[in-house]
């Protein structure tokens, strides 16, 4: 008995020591394996593009992406999502937050305050008073470290949509543009590659997304730049659509004229003959077309985008705020100057020729000027009466 009780002692023993082995071997088992990441996960790159999927790449190949140790707590792990299993995408350019319906679009690196701060575009329709944490991805710090921090979400929106407004329409309720602000650690230099965002108490939990964070580059590209909101002209009349090319014609020409740059560009949806105009001066590199996508609870079908467009006036504004957003947070760092307009709308200097004139005057006499508007003013057709 004596010799038996000392085997089952052992035999306890050696098992726990090759659990031990076998657990911590897991935990330096990448996530994703080479083969995987190649025939299955690499087409997603073009229908899911805030996902770091070219870090993870790398990663694969240099052995392999780790499950990181996080600051929240001594022994604590987390992991970042399993592609294909905990990751929730709803269409083609957002992810979920956990259970809520809160739906992320895009991360920026915002270095203008101190402390730097991660910018996380979303839209919301329900995410109130609850606890939210970001987990910020970094290469090659200290162990690939993630940091937890609680982060601040902050609504953005038309006063006139805004909650205590007594405007009609109930769906410009339905959803609100959301930014979260995660302030970065002073004590890393680096910069994280991603962010996730968690909800709940537990800031460890396993996140359902993964945002690639764009950081600002080094050097500018040029001084004025333009941002379009997303677009939608696909009504099926072949005819109207030729009449609004011509119109994006002149307009493009126009903004050329006027010291533009570059011309963003976010498409919904458009007819061939629009979209050739579009690619005509993408190719002449005064044009950079920008795909947008709504979430996967509205229609992202070419035939049905005009109508939800009509349908839901509302959500669609506020989807459009979010492009904005994106749009100079994207490129704020690549140009001293970025304009906000629509193709039907155009800037019109007083008395310079040019916009660039005018801005580059206001620099030399004003310090510190970070926004200029125009006013508004209407050009109807003349009636055959006048």
């Amino acid at each position: 008995m004596i010799f038996r009780g000392a085997s089952l002692l052992f035999a306890i023993a050696f098992s726990a020591l090759i659990y031990i082995a076998y657990f911590n071997s897991y935990l330096e088992r990448p996530l994703i394996r080479k083969r995987y990441f190649e025939s299955e996960l690499r087409p997603l790159s073009s229908e899911a593009a805030e996902i770091p999927l070219n870090v993870i790449s790398s990663s694969i190949s240099g052995g392999g992406f780790k499950r990181l140790r996080l600051s929240c707590g001594v022994g604590e792990f987390v992991s970042p999502p399993h592609f294909l299993h905990d990751f929730r995408l709803s269409g083609p350019q957002w992810q979920l937050l956990n259970h809520h319906r809160t739906w992320l679009f895009a991360a920026h690196i915002d270095t203008r305050l101190s402390p730097t701060i991660a910018r996380i575009l979303s839209v919301s329709s329900d995410l109130i008073n609850v606890t939210v944490h970001c987990q910020l991805w970094y290469k090659n710090v200290h162990g690939r470290i993630a940091v937890v921090r609680i982060v601040q979400a902050q609504r953005f929106y038309y006063p006139t949509f805004g909650p205590n407004s007594r405007y009609r329409h109930r769906e410009y309720r339905e959803k609100y543009p959301l930014m979260f602000h995660c302030p970065l650690p002073l004590n890393v230099s680096a910069l994280p590659f991603a962010v996730s965002i968690v909800s709940g108490d537990n800031a460890c939990d396993r996140a359902t997304n993964m945002l690639k964070l764009r950081r600002p580059r080094k050097e500018k590209k040029g001084y004025l730049s333009m941002c379009v909101s997303p677009r939608t002209h696909f009504n099926g009349d072949l005819k109207e659509a030729e009449k609004v090319a011509l119109r994006l014609v002149e307009w493009i020409e126009l903004q050329k004229l006027l010291g533009f740059e570059k011309i963003f560009y976010y498409v919904y949806s458009v007819m061939p003959s629009i979209e050739a105009v579009l690619r005509h001066y993408e190719a002449l590199g005064l044009v950079e077309i920008r795909p947008f996508s709504v979430t996967a609870d509205h229609p992202n079908s070419p035939r049905w985008r005009d109508a939800f467009v009509g349908w839901k006036r509302g959500v669609w504004v506020h989807f459009q705020m979010v492009a904005r957003h994106d749009c100079i947070f994207r490129n704020m760092y690549d140009y001293d100057w970025i304009g906000v307009a629509d193709p039907d709308e155009v800037f019109v200097p007083n008395k310079e020729q040019t916009i660039t004139k005018l801005l580059r005057r206001l620099d030399a006499r004003y310090q510190n000027i970070s926004l200029v508007t125009f006013r508004s003013a209407f050009f109807p057709p003349f009636k055959k009466s006048m």
